[in-house]
Parts: structure tokens; C-alpha cells; sequence
């Protein structure tokens, strides 16, 4: 005989049209639509999918994506991210149709979405990454865009990459933005530094530090 679902504990909990599931307490929490789904605890907290857990918080969202995992915090996100997993923290987001294989570790209201795959947010707040392949470690509203895979961002604040295969280290409002086809550039750090190209093959491209120093249309500068 099949096995539907299974409520060991807790209040207002339900399993709706889901094969193999798991509450296990909490409060007014959900299981749908999916097979092997598990919710620990915590509340309001919704879980679809397959093979997809949260373990508690609050109004925590696992939806449309297979293996995905949320451990805690508040009003966490993840729709459409296969092998996906957000630790905890509050209204961090994982979403779009290519995210696989992402990972939130916490803070508050990061992103990864669009085509950000294989990607990953430690913590800080407001960080984004729309890139596959990229890592931001933390700092707040730092970005990584669609055209920047494989890049990096270490942490600082308001810092940019619009190319791929370029990291920033730290500091505030440093900006890397090339053509896709010029790549390998670095900003250690500093404020309001700059590396920009409007034409192709503009490599490896350095600035250590400090302030307002810009590097434009140019390769293998330091």
C-alpha cells in the first residue's frame, strides 16, 4: 500500500495531493502537490516539489523545482531551483527558470535569479546575482549581472560586474563593465574605481585600490 502522507505533530497542518510527505510539527504548514516533501516544523511555511524540505522558520516557500532545501528564517524563497538551498535568514530569494544549484546562506533580501546557476550568496544584504556561476560573499547591494559569469564580488558595498570572469574584491561603488568578449579583470577594492570597454578583446585589466582611478579601453593595464 502506498503511503500519502504523514503528520506526526503540531496544529492546522496539511498534506494536499502529495505522495510520501512529512510534517512533523509547526503550525499551519503546507505539503503539495509532490513526492517526499518535508517540513519540520516552524510556521506558515509551504513546501512543493519533490524530494524538497524545509525545516522551519516563518512563511518560508519552496515551490516548482526539484531537491530544493530552506532550514529556516523568514519569508525565504525558492521557485524553479532544482538542487537549490537557502539556509536561513530573511526574504533571501532564489527564482527563474535556470537557477539550479544555487545557494543563500542567509542575511536579508538577496537574489539570485534570472539565469544565476551554480551561484552563491553567504550573507550581507541586498545582494544580487543574475550571473551564472558567481559568488558574492557578502557586503550589501552589490550585483552581479546576467553577463557576468564566473565572477566574484568578496564583499564592500554598491559594487558592480557586468563581464565575466572579473572579481571586486571589496570597497564602494566599484564597477567593472566590458563587452562579453573582454574578460580576466580585477578591482581589489577602494572607492568608485572603474574598468570600462566599449570594444572587444580588452584583457586583464588591474586596479589595486584606492580612489576614482579608472581604466577604460585599454588591456593588460595595472
Amino acid at each position: 500500500m502506498e503511503i500519502k502522507g504523514n503528520i506526526n505533530a503540531g496544529y492546522d497542518n496539511s498534506i494536499i495531493n502529495s505522495t510520501k510527505s512529512t510534517i512533523a510539527g509547526g503550525q499551519t504548514n503546507s505539503a503539495t502537490t509532490g513526492t517526499h516533501i518535508f517540513v519540520g516544523g516552524g510556521q506558515n511555511n509551504l513546501a512543493t516539489g519533490n524530494f524538497t524540505t524545509i525545516l522551519g522558520g516563518l512563511n518560508n516557500t519552496s515551490s516548482y523545482g526539484q531537491g530544493q532545501v530552506i532550514g529556516g528564517g523568514t519569508a525565504n524563497s525558492i521557485s524553479t531551483g532544482n538542487i537549490s538551498s537557502i539556509v536561513g535568514g530573511y526574504d533571501n530569494t532564489i527564482s527563474g527558470s535556470h537557477n539550479g544549484q544555487s545557494f543563500i546562506g542567509g542575511g536579508f533580501s538577496n537574489t539570485i535569479s534570472q539565469i544565476g546557476q551554480y551561484s552563491s550568496i553567504v550573507g550581507g544584504n541586498s545582494n544580487k546575482i543574475y550571473g551564472i556561476s558567481s559568488f558574492i560573499g557578502g557586503g550589501s547591494s552589490n550585483i552581479i549581472q546576467s553577463a557576468a559569469t564566473t565572477s566574484f564580488i568578496g564583499g564592500g558595498n554598491s559594487n558592480s560586474i557586468n563581464n565575466y570572469h572579473s572579481t571586486i574584491g571589496g570597497g564602494q561603488n566599484n564597477y567593472i563593465s566590458t563587452l562579453s568578449n573582454s574578460a580576466w579583470h580585477t578591482i581589489g577594492g577602494g572607492y568608485r574605481n572603474g574598468i570600462t570597454s566599449t570594444s572587444s578583446s580588452r584583457w586583464l585589466n588591474t586596479i589595486a585600490g584606492g580612489g576614482r582611478n579608472l581604466v577604460a579601453e585599454s588591456r593588460y593595464s595595472a
